[in-house]
């Protein structure tokens, strides 16, 4: 009875010790291995079907919280897993996705991936045999003829969404004839149209086009009993007297005729109407037409015009000259090193004769003082068309000197000239002259102070 009732006394005080001994136990249990929380980033991959093409972008990689136990957390490796969105069995056209962690984590007691979802825009991938439509712009040679154009490939294989290709009508590209004779083959990169006549690129359209290129031929042959032939100019008289003749051109340089093979093919030129030339002496220009020979018909009449290219003659002469001083100082003599300078003339010989005489020699002392200078002469034709090749001497030596004025200057002053001066042998600074001498003084002498 006794035992009983102590067991009453005392059992709140028993059970709060079973309660703290077990939290106890369960914190010293739990303290090695505690729950945290971890962020990783893992790459975004798409599960798809290979019918499938996707039109937009994807994030590249997705966040993922993971809450477990440290010992668990340990052994996870980012590299390891991936965030994985399930296309095989979504709809086409536009979505959202959900995003899971591939392969799962035993244990982990929470995972939350950012984000839960992507917006995806699917379509079915086709491929399609798209027609080329090739526009030659531009003619072939006068007298050839154009045949059917072949094409490698004759088609373009478009592989991209349905959505899209379905859309496309034909590939258009264009060539240039360019007056082609012989046989074209070119390649081009044809550009792909759809039905609203907008061209469709293929960068930014997840279109792929096989081949990118096309081989693209056209025949091109003579057209019979046609042929260009070459036009040949002619002309009768000579230039004028002193002038030559350069050359003689005609424009077109070829004509279209026709007429029998026979006859065309021992044609080898057709000429002109003869010009005149006689007595020119410049270049001219002048409008003709086809001589042809019987059996012959100018297929494309139309103007043709002759240019007589005439250059004068030219020659050189040698013509000598006296050098003419100018722009002296005032109060100022020069004197030459040489009376005369050669000067060697080259220019079409009509006009080189007529300006001889006017072909003058300069010599500039503009500027200079006293003293002796070496100065080039210029040499001055009228005449531009005459040319200077070369002189002699190419350069002048020239003294400069005052002139003396006509004074005699002494202590006593200035006396004009002439003076008769009457000299003895008394005049104390000429007592060794032995008899008398009356003589009037002429410039460029000068009596000294001294001789007084």
């Amino acid at each position: 009875m006794r035992s009983a009732r102590l067991l009453v006394t005392y059992l709140p005080t028993l059970l709060l010790a079973l309660v703290l001994g077990t939290i106890i136990w369960a914190t010293a249990v739990r303290e090695p291995d505690p729950v945290q929380n971890v962020l990783i980033q893992v790459p975004l991959v798409p599960d798809m079907t290979p019918e499938q093409i996707l039109l937009n972008n994807l994030p590249e990689t997705v966040q993922v919280q993971i809450r477990a136990k440290q010992s668990i957390l340990d052994q996870l490796s980012a590299g390891n897993y991936s965030a994985v969105v399930d296309l095989a069995s979504a709809p086409y056209g536009q979505t959202t996705q959900l995003v899971t962690l591939q392969p799962p984590i035993e244990g982990a007691e929470e995972i939350v991936l950012f984000p839960e979802g992507v917006d995806v825009r699917l379509d079915r991938q086709i491929t399609r045999d798209i027609p080329i439509i090739v526009t030659p712009q531009g003619n072939v040679a006068p007298g050839y003829v154009r045949n059917e154009l072949s094409l490698d490939p004759p088609m373009l294989k478009v592989i991209g969404p349905e959505s899209i290709v379905t859309r496309l009508v034909e590939a258009r590209t264009n060539v240039f004839l360019d007056n082609a004779k012989e046989t074209f083959s070119v390649t081009r990169r044809p550009i792909l149209y759809d039905d609203q006549g907008n061209i469709v690129g293929t960068g930014t359209t997840n279109l792929s086009v096989d081949p990118e290129t096309v081989s693209i031929t056209i025949p091109i042959e003579e057209q019979e009993g046609v042929r260009e032939k070459a036009i040949t100019p002619r002309w009768v008289g000579d230039p004028a007297n002193g002038y030559r003749l350069l050359s003689v051109t005609v424009d077109p340089i070829t004509a279209l005729v026709s007429g029998s093979p026979a006859v065309l093919d021992n044609l080898i030129s057709v000429p002109t109407v003869e010009v005149d030339v006689d007595g020119l002496k410049q270049t001219t220009v002048s409008a003709t037409t086809l001589d042809l020979p019987a059996g012959v018909t100018w297929e494309d009449p139309k103007p043709i015009t002759v240019t007589v290219e005439i250059e004068p003659i030219k020659t050189s002469a040698v013509v000598t000259k006296p050098p003419e001083i100018l722009a002296l100082g005032t109060g100022l003599t020069a004197t030459l090193g040489t009376d005369e300078v050669r000067v060697f003339l080259f220019g079409p010989l009509e006009i080189l004769d007529s300006v001889i005489d006017d072909v003058n020699v300069v010599v500039d002392l503009f500027g200079l003082g006293t003293g002796t200078f070496v100065v080039e002469p210029s040499i001055i034709v009228p005449v531009e068309s005459i040319e200077v090749r070369s002189f002699q001497p190419s350069q002048i030596t020239v003294r400069i000197s005052e002139i003396m004025t006509d004074t005699v200057t002494s202590t006593l002053g200035t006396l004009p000239l002439p003076l008769p001066v009457t000299f003895s042998a008394e005049t104390p600074s000429l007592s060794r002259l032995a008899t008398p001498w009356t003589q009037p003084l002429i410039p460029p002498y000068a009596i000294l102070p001294e001789h007084w």
